[in-house]
């Protein structure tokens, strides 16, 4: 049984296998639904799960595959670390793509699983937080380097998330780190549910979203700021959300004290 933040691995990939049986799937993934059949949903993820919170772990899983396909259409082939992988089976998802290296570091017990069901990849099994564990062995793989940090760095101590920001910006100067941040208009909604079971955020952002690059110390990627990264969010997964979240989305938009407190994913340069 996992614990803690890596119950949430069992979350994402639930949310990943219902996504398969829409019709409107946004996106395939078979080894999602041959890892499902050998996981036990631990009840009080009740308190969690629904159709909203499908929708956005679904959402955020194809909207960060859509990302690394243009960033690497962009720049070329590249090695990719994913931070915290938990049970994502993106590679899988992208084995198209020319990825020279791939690294998934999540905790040990986690690692372990997914080498024993065929991940692929390298796993490294340690805390994100202990560098010395497995950032020499990613440093080993041709750059540039795209690390991905999805749904893990605001369960974190904000201070440990700027050492690491630190130490990838020192060791890794000039690739990119995707992640997702939550806005103070989501905040309270996810703080509940990842307390309920037993998973609670360390922080949020609270500043205004337009700084967040600056907030993070991240350079821009030109064609991947982040407001052009929300918009062509919304526009691909528009016929995804029902009337009310399309008047709610509208109302943010409209209203700049709301907007600033977005939620969104970001693609920046580390060492910028």
């Amino acid at each position: 049984m996992l614990e803690g933040v890596s119950k949430t691995a069992i979350l994402t990939l639930r949310a990943r296998v219902d996504e398969q049986a829409r019709p409107d799937r946004t996106f395939e993934d078979p080894l999602a639904l041959s890892w499902w059949a050998r996981v036990t949903w631990p009840p009080e993820l009740d308190l969690w799960y629904g159709d909203a919170p499908q929708r956005a772990l679904a959402l955020r899983a194809a909207d960060i595959d859509h990302i690394v396909r243009r960033y690497v259409a962009a720049t070329g082939p590249l090695a990719v670390t994913e931070l915290g992988s938990g049970f994502s089976t993106r590679q899988g998802r992208l084995a198209d793509l020319p990825i020279t290296a791939w690294h998934d570091v999540d905790l040990p017990p986690v690692a372990a699983l997914r080498a024993e069901w065929g991940a692929g990849g390298v796993q490294l099994g340690a805390s994100v937080l202990d560098l010395e564990a497995w950032m020499d062995r990613v440093a080993e793989a041709k750059g540039p380097h795209l690390f991905i940090a999805e749904g893990l760095l605001y369960y974190l101590p904000r201070a440990e998330v700027t050492r690491l920001l630190a130490a990838l910006a020192e060791r890794f100067p000039g690739s990119a780190l995707l992640m997702d941040v939550v806005g103070n208009n989501d905040a309270a909604a996810l703080r509940a549910r990842a307390e309920a079971v037993g998973s609670p955020l360390a922080w949020t952002f609270t500043d205004d979203y337009d700084q967040v690059l600056e907030h993070f110390g991240l350079g821009p990627v030109p064609e991947f700021e982040p407001d052009r990264l929300m918009m062509d969010m919304l526009d691909r997964y528009w016929s995804r959300f029902d009337a009310t979240m399309r008047s709610l989305i509208y109302f943010a938009m409209h209203q700049p004290l709301v907007w600033a407190g977005r939620s969104g994913m970001v693609l920046g340069r580390l060492g910028a």
